[in-house]
């Protein structure tokens, strides 16, 4: 039987023939993209394993709905902490109250004591305590306080937001000494002592010299008036404004606020000193820094630019009563408000060195 002629070379010129016309129209490259599509470019997110694969495939999927993707960020946010614009100091504790209260009866009975209440504004109230003394003391000691009172918040237009009251206890020596002695204080120098827990001073009566008691009572009220109307600030703001006040009124001058003149011949610091010398308050320098604190304060006081960086300073204080001002934003206010402070006090200082007056005046 005749065999037919093979195909096969016909077969597979049409098959070339075919391929070249797919590579010329691109059919090629269709097909394998296809077969093996580019990788999204959000795909390494939808790429991690599924812990049931099964599940997530055959999951009917929910329906369809318009979502912020903003709102969602939001929500998947953190709380941030809640910041209080204010904190209040604990000036009443009732423990620490009762616990001043429960010592003072247990001092000497002998003792007479006198108890009085006034008012200096609406706001501000004193309970006074004294041994029995000429009412010539107490109606100095009330003119001091009251002028000390209208003076600070005139001068640094600050009021109190909440009615407060300041508790002032005159002791003798030997009774001062020993009721301060129970709450750790043994200072035998200290001549009137603050307790903000039981909001109360202490003051040393010496009947030989009565007008150191008179000064150091409305030192005392002028912590507690820097705390209620202002709040914490810096050691030597805090001292050199109750060092300057507690000379208010003073027999010898006829000016309301002033300096001792004899501040003017210790050593003189730089101001710098005092801001950075916070926790180092107890040395042989302590006395001389509380000097130095005066007269900071006293020349600021007196001059226009002074006193616009001392409202700046404790309206700063005032924003948030529990915190102080660092040593680097007291620095900036000043040179904002009083680039030469240095040199300005230098010459103030010099020039008030050999007066003959016991007070350089102040307001």
């Amino acid at each position: 039987m005749q065999q037919k002629p093979s195909s096969f070379p016909t077969r597979v010129i049409i098959v070339v023939l075919l391929g070249l016309a797919a590579v010329r129209l691109g059919w090629v490259d269709a097909v394998m993209q296809w077969f093996n599509p580019a990788p999204d470019a959000t795909s390494h997110v939808l790429e991690k394993p599924a812990s049931d694969p099964v599940k997530r495939a055959t999951a009917p999927r929910p329906p369809e709905r318009q979502v912020d993707a903003a709102a969602t960020y939001q929500q998947a946010k953190p709380k941030a902490p809640k910041i209080e614009d204010s904190c209040q100091l604990n000036w009443h504790d009732e423990e620490a109250v009762a616990d001043a209260q429960a010592r003072f009866s247990l001092l000497d009975d002998n003792l007479e004591f006198e108890k009085s209440q006034f008012r200096l504004s609406n706001y501000a109230t004193v309970n006074l305590i004294t041994p029995t003394l000429s009412d010539d003391y107490h109606q100095t000691l009330k003119a001091r306080l009251s002028a000390a009172y209208t003076q600070y918040r005139r001068f640094f237009q600050v009021s109190a937001p909440v009615p407060y009251q300041i508790n002032l206890v005159v002791l003798p020596p030997r009774y001062y000494r020993d009721y301060i002695s129970q709450f750790g204080s043994f200072s035998n120098t200290s001549i009137g002592v603050y307790f903000g827990a039981s909001n109360t001073a202490f003051v040393k009566y010496n009947s030989n010299y009565p007008e150191q008691s008179l000064t150091t009572a409305v030192h005392e009220a002028l912590h507690v008036f820097n705390y209620r109307l202002i709040g914490n600030m810096p050691k030597w703001l805090n001292e050199g404004l109750a060092e300057v006040f507690e000379n208010t009124l003073h027999f010898n001058s006829d000016k309301v606020i002033n300096v001792p003149s004899r501040y003017f011949k210790e050593r003189l610091f730089m101001l710098s000193v005092l801001i950075d010398s916070e926790g180092s308050w107890q040395g042989a320098d302590t006395l001389r820094m509380y000097k130095n604190s005066a007269l900071w304060v006293g020349f600021l006081m007196q001059s226009s630019r002074g006193k616009q960086v001392l409202k700046a300073l404790l309206q700063h204080e005032a924003t948030n009563v529990c915190d102080e001002l660092s040593a680097e934003q007291v620095i900036h206010t000043l040179i904002d408000y009083y680039p030469r402070y240095e040199e300005a006090f230098n010459s103030w200082s010099k020039a008030h060195l050999n007066t003959e007056y016991e007070f350089v005046p102040i307001i």
